[in-house]
């Protein structure tokens, strides 16, 4: 047997931070398609850099675990059958490698009628896609070996098309990392390292800039130690030079095998719509609680030690919620903020952290007893409105709660 190469060894092995992407999207998967299946007959998700399909296990050579085609192909079933024959959800699915593709269109064939594979890279048929799927609302997922093959050139047309598209995309940077490596002081390829210059300009491309450059040689950023933040400014670069302003929701999560582990990769996600940016917080809330009980609830542990943890990992961010609130209002006296406007600052800090309605309940909780540390316009138990003013109590009463210590928080962009 032919020896495999690494896109295609990476399927023999389901590794325990990959969970996290395809929960996210089968959580995901569900809610979209009844959402933007209220107002299209044909909806489609473009799985870009689809893979085998399956992991395997190792001792029975059995598929182990579904890859994100066939999460999708179950749900486009589930849907069709439901909604159809009116109103169909598709699946397409681009894969380069031979064997991956074989793989792939083998595991698809019990939703042949729900899923449509096509073998070569994604430059090869993004046109052909977005000519297919036209102005029809897609969900798209970019899952690649490293950056390279998600040279915007590639898959552009899926991004300028006319239509509702979310996205989603995995950034794994070690191989940045090592081309960093390869930059002189002033930014540029050291010529005495072979594929340097090659690998420099194939980033330049990747960004749609050589400003990463300025990251990779920047000596407060040089160390392993500096790895996450490092990480943080090319995410947002990416976002912001790729991205732009196609899609005003961007929001991206630091994936771990647990929640004191490593990053090992950045989940990517924009949207041009608040409600999708919504869904997709709510479920990395679920996920980031899921970590702390799969950290601390082992057999390890003390019994229901990782339930005290999960209560204290919520108590904090009820704290923070509070203090952030309070930051937020000082020095606007007695004019407060309209509620919409609160909100916004709040969602945009705790995104991926605290759910939406927890927010809400933490910030009408404080408005609550004559000791309140805000106060509404409407009545302590009425629904939130936007337009509603929230003020301080008093406002030289700017001061953060005692009890609250602001953590690092998971921004969106």
């Amino acid at each position: 047997m032919a020896t495999k190469n690494r896109n295609e060894s990476q399927f023999d092995l389901y590794r325990e931070w990959q969970w996290v992407k395809h929960v996210t999207i089968a959580k995901y998967a569900t809610p979209w398609s009844e959402i933007l299946g209220s107002i299209a007959s044909r909806i489609y998700v473009v799985d870009g850099c689809a893979g085998a399909g399956g992991y395997l296990n190792p001792n029975t050579g059995e598929t182990e675990r579904d890859g994100s085609p066939i999460i999708f192909a179950k749900r486009a079933r589930e849907y069709t059958s439901k909604r159809g024959p009116g109103k169909t959800m598709h699946v397409i699915c681009v894969e380069p490698n031979r064997r991956n593709f074989d793989l792939l269109a083998k595991r698809l064939e019990p939703f042949a009628n729900h899923s449509t594979t096509f073998h070569g890279t994604l430059r090869q048929h993004a046109p052909t896609i977005a000519d297919r799927i036209g102005a029809a609302p897609a969900l798209v997922l970019l899952d690649p070996i490293g950056l390279k093959a998600i040279n915007p050139d590639s898959w552009m047309p899926l991004l300028e098309r006319q239509g509702k598209t979310d996205l989603f995309v995995v950034l794994m940077f070690p191989g940045l990392h090592r081309i960093g490596g390869m930059l002189l002081p002033d930014g540029t390829a050291d010529p005495t390292k072979p594929k340097a210059v090659a690998a420099a300009l194939e980033m330049d491309r990747v960004f749609r800039t050589d400003e990463w450059r300025a990251i990779a040689i920047d000596p407060a950023l040089k160390s392993d130690r500096h790895r996450v933040a490092r990480e943080e400014m090319y995410v947002e670069l990416w976002l912001h030079r790729v991205i732009g302003d196609r899609h005003p929701l961007k929001a991206v999560k630091p994936v771990r095998a647990q929640s004191s582990a490593p990053v090992k990769y950045w989940l990517a996600m924009t949207s041009a719509h608040r409600k999708a940016h919504g869904l997709v917080n709510d479920i990395m809330v679920d996920l980031e609680e899921i970590e702390i009980l799969r950290e601390y609830g082992t057999e390890r542990h003390v019994e229901g030690f990782g339930r005290t943890m999960l209560d204290a990992h919520r108590a904090e961010i009820v704290a923070n919620i509070e203090a952030a609130t309070l930051e937020a209002l000082a020095g606007t006296g007695n004019e407060g903020m309209p509620w919409g406007a609160l909100e916004q600052i709040l969602e945009t800090q705790f995104f991926a952290r605290a759910k939406q309605n927890v927010i809400w309940k933490v910030v009408k909780g404080m408005c609550r007893g004559d000791d309140g540390r805000l106060r509404r316009q409407k009545n302590p138990g009425a629904a939130a409105d936007p337009l509603e003013v929230i003020r301080l109590t008093s406002p030289s009463d700017t001061n953060p709660s005692p009890n609250a210590n602001i953590s690092p928080i998971r921004r969106a962009a």
